[in-house]
């Protein structure tokens, strides 16, 4: 009996080998537009892909950036000789599985985004992912300055991707009138990310009813203000994104936070209203909610507290803006066209 059921795994074993050679082959072929035949590891006497993920070289070519291309993870020579890292290699850095920022696809090519709050933190990190991935991103901020050093820095890279945008998200029609002004400069809008965000914290029972409005108004209203500014458009084209950042206080709640953590909860009840309210039209609303994040709001704590909340962190440690862009990116794009109405908890596992 144990000798059957060990030539059973072998036998599972070696199809499966099997297998994974068709899906490498396959991967290539729609990658590289063009077959591959005897290219890769199966045939090391050829030049193989860049499967390995080796180091990056860091002179002039296409691969300095993320992965070279080398004939052999191992280091051994070649026909021709060492590529420019060192490594040996039989041809350029040209193998469909090779990526870098110049090359890699652009998921968002020719969509149009708005992302809130961007003039610096994860607001910032958000945006820049979506221009890294083809987007043209409108960056909205409270202040023309902000909104500028973002929008300045993503046209050093891209140029053209971005334009800078100054309102204050509370006001009702100052952002109706934004919106008509975007829709002018881009000709549509494809995703709407509402980000703005203040805190004004306080034990309740001192809180002030200016500190309550502020955090509410900016928060809540604001990400209603351009939802309701933009639902037209997207409904009409039948298509589009609205990812709304949400905050794991509002789901645990947080002491010191009655305002912010009721903004923050009212958020995903909003998501998934609007989520009913424009799924017959193609779109889709889901919310982020962050844990705590590497932003300017996150650096002003003691450092008493921030042990403190890190013990509470299964991961050990904070999350940074780049984690919170990828959770955006991903609600954002087509792999996350059937999950509507949803929220996206990326907070180190702190209160799972």
């Amino acid at each position: 009996m144990r000798v059957a059921a060990v030539m059973r795994l072998l036998v599972g074993v070696a199809g499966l080998a099997a297998d994974f050679r068709v899906i490498l082959k396959r991967m290539r072929q729609l990658a590289g537009g063009q077959e591959q035949d005897g290219n890769g590891p199966e045939n090391p006497g050829k030049a193989a892909e860049c499967l390995h993920g080796a180091e990056p070289a860091r002179g002039p070519g296409p691969c300095q950036l993320l992965v070279c291309c080398c004939a052999e993870a191992s280091g051994q020579t070649t026909r021709r000789g060492k590529s420019n890292h060192g490594r040996a290699n039989d041809l350029p850095c040209r193998g469909p599985l090779v990526f870098d920022r110049v090359s890699m696809s652009k998921t968002f090519e020719g969509q149009t985004a708005i992302v809130t709050g961007a003039g610096r933190g994860i607001g910032e990190a958000i945006a820049r992912k979506f221009a890294d991935e083809g987007a043209k991103v409108a960056v909205v901020s409270r202040t023309e300055a902000n909104a500028a050093k973002t929008a300045d820095e993503i046209n050093a890279v891209h140029a053209g991707a971005a334009k800078a945008y100054a309102v204050d998200v509370a006001d009702f029609n100052a952002v109706a009138e934004l919106a008509d002004t975007i829709l002018r400069d881009f000709g549509k809008v494809d995703i709407l990310v509402n980000n703005a965000g203040v805190t004004r914290d306080g034990l309740s029972m001192r809180m002030s009813s200016d500190d309550w409005d502020v955090v509410v108004d900016t928060n809540l209203k604001g990400a209603f203000n351009f939802i309701r500014a933009i639902q037209r458009p997207m409904a009409k084209q039948r298509s589009g994104r609205i990812i709304n950042i949400s905050s794991v206080s509002g789901i645990m709640g947080n002491a010191g936070q009655a305002n912010y953590a009721a903004s923050k909860a009212g958020l995903i009840g909003l998501t998934k209203t609007i989520a009913r309210e424009l799924s017959g039209r193609g779109v889709t609303v889901n919310a982020v909610a962050p844990g705590f994040i590497e932003t300017d709001m996150t650096n002003v704590l003691p450092e008493s507290i921030r042990t403190a909340v890190v013990e509470r962190i299964p991961l050990g440690r904070f999350g940074a803006p780049g984690d919170i862009a990828a959770a955006v990116a991903f609600l954002a794009g087509s792999e996350a066209a059937y999950i509507t109405g949803q929220t996206l908890v990326v907070d180190g596992g702190m209160v799972m």
